[in-house]
């Protein structure tokens, strides 16, 4: 492989590796907030209220998407060091 002829650390690789599994969990959850917006913009009808606050959508995404998805990837990301190197044996 290429990638171990370049001079990276252990340390340098893991954190790259969480940091690309935290940014793909995250980008997937803002298309989802983004499909909530665009399906609250589409619907039509006279029960809808007049006005848009983009607040109420960025909210629930710093709070929940960031610190959910920090912990969740942190976990996984945790569980799956252990058992690779526990696997070892295999």
């Amino acid at each position: 492989m290429i990638l171990f002829s370049f001079p990276f650390s252990k340390r340098t690789y893991l954190k790259g590796k969480f940091s690309s599994y935290f940014l793909q969990t995250f980008v997937s959850f803002v298309f989802l907030i983004a499909g909530f917006i665009i399906g609250q913009l589409m619907r039509t009808g006279s029960e809808i209220q007049d006005g848009f606050s983009i607040s109420y959508y960025l909210y629930p995404l710093l709070i929940f998407g960031v610190f959910n998805t920090l912990l969740v990837c942190s976990f996984l990301f945790l569980l799956s060091l252990t058992v690779r190197k526990n696997s070892s044996w295999l």
